[in-house]
């Protein structure tokens, strides 16, 4: 199951680009996806700038499940 912060991160983008979203905080398009596919977990450099560009994302969320409303399927983010 997908974690709660990787579900935000991936309806925080929406339609915009992988390089988009990451070029504002400086990381790569591979760690943005990483994040959010939940794959991986932010490290201390990217979590505050995270936390601080997504609404209503705590680092917390990076543990825990996401809650079936927040999981974004392929094709409803397209």
């Amino acid at each position: 199951m997908i974690n709660a912060g990787a579900a935000k991160l991936k309806t925080f983008r929406g339609k915009r680009s992988l390089e988009a979203v990451s070029g504002k905080i400086g990381a790569t398009r591979m760690a943005w996806h990483g994040w959010e596919n939940g794959n991986r977990i932010p490290s201390r450099e990217y979590m505050p700038k995270l936390v601080g560009l997504v609404p209503e994302l705590d680092a917390g969320d990076f543990y825990r499940d996401a809650p079936p409303a927040l999981v974004v399927s392929q094709s409803e983010a397209a």
